[in-house]
């Protein structure tokens, strides 16, 4: 290239630059010059849910399970950062997940586990994985553990997209008695507490509730769950 060449070059690399910045410093709205715009700074929490050991592990904490109102008990699922709990055909059935682009189904890929024993339920007729955690106390779980992804090869089978495992208290410091009614003749009774028989630790729980549904057809749902720990 001749000197000529090089010098349009540069000439050109300049006139683009102060293009450039004429544009920057201007704002236009349907091809129009306005004003200059104020500056917008968009800032994000950093505060993680539950104690995080790595991007994909944690643990939600009772204090924070404490202070979220549960209207559906796969709501305790939904503390764990990007896992989406439905519910379609009534409250008796297992919830729809949904983590990392997996739609789960009813959890054939989510493996669910409550103070270690597995949840998902390899033969049930609706599909492999069912993982129905209707039976789960909220008010006895002391944390839940969960894990995303398929780094884990101590989960097995179902855990494709991720691991839960729902862990309960040990005891209680006060018993818990508690009567909630509500709309679509919804009605919820709970009763539980906590023993030192023999010097260890017997936790003991017993929920029954009842309510038709916001539907035209009423559910008719009854469910009774007792725990002993």
């Amino acid at each position: 290239m001749d000197r000529l060449g090089v010098e349009i070059m540069k000439l050109t690399t300049r006139l683009s630059a102060i293009a450039l910045g004429i544009t920057a410093s201007s704002s236009f709205a349907a091809g129009i010059p306005t004003d200059d715009l104020d500056e917008v700074v968009v800032t994000a929490s950093r505060k993680l849910i539950g104690h995080v050991e790595s991007s994909t592990q944690g643990t939600v904490t009772r204090a924070q399970l404490e202070t979220r109102p549960v209207l559906r008990t796969g709501e305790l699922l939904e503390t764990v950062p990007g896992l989406v709990v439905t519910q379609h055909s009534g409250d008796g059935k297992a919830n729809q997940y949904f983590l990392r682009g997996f739609n789960l189904d009813h959890g054939t890929d989510l493996a669910t586990s409550v103070d270690g024993i597995p949840v998902n339920m390899h033969t049930h007729g609706h599909g492999q994985g069912y993982t129905d955690i209707n039976f789960v106390i909220p008010e006895l779980l002391d944390r839940v553990e969960y894990k995303k992804g398929t780094y884990y090869a101590d989960e097995g089978n179902f855990s494709a997209a991720g691991a839960v495992d729902l862990k309960y208290r040990s005891s209680l410091d006060d018993t818990l008695l508690s009567l909630t009614v509500g709309e679509d003749s919804f009605a919820r009774g709970l009763l539980a507490g906590s023993a030192n028989p023999g010097g260890g630790d017997l936790l003991f729980g017993l929920d029954y509730g009842v309510t038709d549904g916001p539907w035209d057809l009423p559910e008719n749902l009854s469910r009774v769950n007792a725990l002993t720990k």
